[in-house]
């Protein structure tokens, strides 16, 4: 019986957090089932939520999910990052819900007329030693998450290492998930990017709440991994919440992600996107940690993007590179 993999994902718009009733797939990840279980294990995300923060070459990922399964299992899930991080600690939901405040706080104050007329307010060096195939850079358990970051320098020893990776976590390895995550590792290689999360959790029926992670690391770019979500099948529903020190061009990505809009009488507003200026304090108020790290930033934008839509036509991941954004 094929395999699918779901997992779903909750949009925070304006004051509320508005959760999907759909069962999505979204980041890479693989269910690790035991040999001989013939059925599917449905994985379910309740919510999974990504704030970017970037600034002068490095970036600040911070990711949030919920999740339960149809039955025990672990769950593997993996994610590619540009370089080594710098730091990998545990993080707080309040981020959140404190960044579902601040857009709320810069809903416009517009006037709109309606139907019946009357108005209302809204708010390397070549001497050296060839390295390992797969070098294992990074390896600690931070509360629900078991996480491994690899680098791998040569693709040639991707199987074997995923091989003793699974018997040092107690899964059995199987064939067609390797052969499923090897292309898209050769992808990101091709490309430039070596390092890779392995990020094990433990899940059951009932639903728990998985605490954020925190990774910053070195980038050119405004970074968020795409294409790793065709290792699954269905619809993904993704958002992203970003800090940066220019106004982003949302559609010059060309990946179909597109800003998020202010809602009016329960419809998106496409007059109004969320998009907007800030101060530090602002971003202070939110999290310690993302203030210090913009504090250098003469201004500071905020903005979201989102795509909704088959896995299979994620053929980009999202990179603002400086030179594209739009000073307005």
């Amino acid at each position: 019986m094929k395999k699918v993999f779901f997992l779903k994902v909750i949009v925070i718009i304006a004051l509320v957090l508005l959760a999907a009733t759909e069962v999505y797939a979204d980041r890479g990840t693989f269910v690790m089932r035991p040999v001989e279980m013939v059925e599917n294990i449905d994985v379910f995300d309740a919510g999974q939520k990504a704030i970017i923060c970037w600034n002068d070459g490095e970036e600040i990922l911070v990711l949030s999910t919920d999740k339960y399964a149809s039955a025990d299992a672990k769950v593997l899930e993996f994610l590619p990052l540009p370089s080594k991080p710098s730091k990998v600690e545990e993080s707080d939901t309040s981020l959140f819900r404190n960044i579902a405040v601040m857009i709320t706080e810069h809903r416009p104050k517009v006037v709109y007329s309606t139907h019946n007329g009357r108005e209302g307010k809204v708010s390397g060096r070549g001497a050296e030693k060839l390295p390992a195939p797969v070098e294992i850079v990074f390896h600690e358990k931070i509360g629900a998450h078991d996480i491994t970051i690899a680098k791998v320098n040569d693709i040639s020893g991707f199987t074997g290492w995923v091989k003793k990776f699974l018997e040092k976590e107690n899964l059995p390895y199987r064939e067609q998930d390797v052969k499923m995550l090897k292309p898209v590792v050769s992808d990101y290689l091709d490309r430039g990017y070596r390092f890779f999360v392995f990020d094990v959790i433990e899940l059951g029926k009932e639903k728990k709440s998985i605490s954020p992670i925190l990774y910053r690391f070195k980038s050119n770019s405004v970074f968020f991994p795409l294409v790793v979500t065709t290792l699954s099948e269905g619809i993904t529903d993704i958002n992203l919440y970003m800090f940066t020190p220019f106004k982003t061009d949302i559609w010059g990505t060309r990946t179909g992600m597109a800003s998020g809009f202010y809602t009016m009488h329960g419809e998106a507003d496409y007059n109004f996107p969320i998009k907007f200026e800030v101060q530090n304090e602002e971003v202070s108020r939110i999290s310690n940690i993302l203030g210090t790290f913009l504090g250098n930033c003469d201004r500071i934008w905020f903005s979201t993007a989102r795509y909704k839509g088959p896995t299979k036509n994620l053929k980009k991941d999202f990179i603002l590179a400086p030179t594209n954004w739009a000073i307005r």
